[in-house]
């Protein structure tokens, strides 16, 4: 467990993990503590927040006890999608699907975990299949927020233009639901209307303050837009929400970097990577902050440290070639048109 964890954020994960490791007949009567649906809330505060690991093992503590219960696994499935962790997401989504094989939010988990590795075929066929129960739900008028925003992601997949309303539907009927928020303002996104994306997230924040994970999607639009300082004015507000925000510090050190603000590019940098060791493109970034600070010991110390995280990624192939202008030999590294895995997304 991180040491610089917040003692509330410790309390929660101690308490989960204790309420379900005893079983409910050895506890007083008064003293029953939170039940399933409290930790899963829990965890899901906890994804919000960008505590990843935190609610990951919120989940786990569940499914210690119940290997079957659906919501552990398609909440852990999103958290290791979010991870980037394919092969982990996969397993959880297979299995809530064995359990309940018209589950649509299992089926559109699962096509989204085939569509980031390549397997087209296999994603549309999980959406045609999400598709076709939530349109029999809609049909029977018997479609619940979490229904159309299955629908909704769907409809994403199977590139359907007119996913955008269901994601309107799912929250005319629950303004809470962050990831229906984040799916809409993803589409004003791509249409090219990043002003009713912001004013998306804007709505989501205000709805949940402690959405950091919507402070640095909204963050991403800014820097995209070029508004620098309101992008890094929301990586702050993310970072006071979660100082362990690992993405946020990374983020906000690449502003830094190209503002030219190089010392504070390497706070922010070697922030991010003691939050989340291994992180490559951040080695990259804080090198290239060492590069122009005029130390190149460091700045190689982290171009090394980034193909090795990363050797066949775009860190490790930036870091290649850095190294090379520096008169450095190092191994090839495979190329790579792929953008940086940890670059902020919405």
């Amino acid at each position: 467990m991180n040491d610089c964890r917040s003692l509330k954020t410790a309390l929660i994960l101690a308490l989960a993990i204790l309420t379900i490791a005893l079983p409910a007949c050895a506890r007083p009567a008064d003293e029953q503590g939170p039940g399933t649906e409290q930790l899963l809330a829990w965890a899901d505060t906890f994804r919000y927040q960008g505590l990843n690991e935190e609610a990951l093992e919120v989940c786990a503590a569940i499914l210690d006890a119940d290997r079957g219960n659906i919501e552990a696994l398609l909440l852990r499935g999103q958290v290791l999608i979010a991870e980037d962790r394919l092969d982990e997401a996969l397993r959880d989504f297979t299995q809530a699907l064995k359990r309940q094989p018209r589950n649509a939010l299992a089926l559109v988990g699962r096509a989204r975990v085939y569509l980031a590795r390549g397997n087209q075929p296999q994603a549309k066929a999980d959406a045609q299949k999400a598709l076709k129960l939530t349109d029999a739900a809609v049909d029977k008028e018997d479609a619940n927020a979490a229904t159309w925003y299955a629908r909704g992601v769907a409809k994403v997949i199977l590139q359907n233009d007119t996913a955008l309303q269901d994601f309107v539907m799912a929250l005319s009927l629950d303004p809470a639901l962050m990831d229906a928020h984040s799916e809409r303002a993803h589409l004003y996104v791509a249409e090219g209307r990043p002003a009713d994306a912001l004013d998306q997230l804007a709505r989501a924040v205000e709805v949940r303050p402690d959405y950091a994970v919507g402070y640095v999607a909204r963050a991403r639009i800014h820097y995209e837009m070029g508004n620098l300082s309101e992008s890094v004015a929301d990586l702050d507000r993310a970072l006071a929400i979660n100082p362990q925000y690992a993405r946020a510090w990374h983020n906000r050190g690449l502003i830094n970097v190209e503002r030219g603000y190089y010392r504070e590019a390497i706070t922010d940098l070697t922030s991010a990577i003691i939050a989340k060791p291994g992180y490559a493109s951040a080695h990259v970034y804080r090198g290239q902050a060492y590069l122009e600070f005029d130390n190149p010991s460091a700045a190689r110390a982290d171009f090394e440290a980034a193909m090795e995280h990363d050797p066949k990624g775009w860190a490790g192939k930036t870091a290649a070639d850095m190294l090379s202008d520096m008169g450095v030999e190092e191994p090839p590294v495979p190329p790579s048109t792929a953008p940086p895995p940890e670059a902020p997304t919405i």
